[in-house]
């Protein structure tokens, strides 16, 4: 019985630690650093469409992330999402945590996938995070559906402090756009218009 009262009150104590962590996202002065797409649990569903599995490690795992920097002001997630007054982009260390993928075949599938809370916690704790200040937020990528033409992420917010985890979602998006990078670049646009027009407003009163 002990045991169990220790564990509800770490939970608990965890909680109110992460609730008061998230509430300083919309406190307008903490720094918020857009990390980017992690994409180290994802499946890319439709073989058909994702044939070329070489160019999907080489360079659209990495351009969909830099992307998010050279057009900024469209994907600005911390400004355009959060309100936020202090912010930042910066997903090299995303990019190169990506770049650790080798089984990239393997994740190319037919059907469905879904990852879970958990599968985001491992995720995080791999990032190198350079960014030592402030709340950092990724999109960990759980899968680019291309016969859906939908992507689903989790919203991740992040302690840069310490690498914890404050609080994930996860979000449906749609795909939209000429080409494969840009089409899958429109998902991040839509995840992006979702947390302005209702999301923000649920985390605010929730937080």
């Amino acid at each position: 019985m002990k045991k169990i009262l220790i564990i509800l009150m770490l939970l608990v104590s965890f909680s109110g630690i992460a609730q008061k962590g998230m509430s300083k996202v919309f406190d307008g002065k903490t720094k918020i650093v857009f990390l980017g797409l992690d994409f180290t649990q994802a499946r890319f569903i439709g073989q058909d469409d994702f044939k070329d599995t070489y160019k999907l490690k080489t360079y659209y795992l990495a351009n969909w992330n830099i992307l998010l920097e050279e057009e900024y002001q469209k994907y600005n997630l911390p400004m355009l999402s959060l309100n936020a007054n202090n912010y930042l982009t910066e997903t090299s260390d995303l990019i190169l945590l990506n770049d650790e993928i080798e089984d990239i075949d393997f994740r190319v599938i037919n059907g469905s996938y879904s990852i879970t809370e958990n599968d985001v916690k491992k995720s995080i704790k791999k990032y190198p995070l350079t960014q030592k200040e402030g709340i950092g937020v990724s999109l960990v990528v759980e899968s680019f559906n291309s016969p859906l033409e939908k992507a689903v992420y989790w919203v991740t917010f992040i302690n840069l402090n310490n690498g914890s985890l404050l609080y994930t979602e996860r979000m449906e998006a749609k795909a939209n756009g000429f080409g494969i990078r840009n089409f899958w670049a429109g998902s991040i646009v839509d995840i992006i218009t979702q947390i302005k027009d209702s999301r923000y407003r649920v985390w605010k009163r929730k937080f």
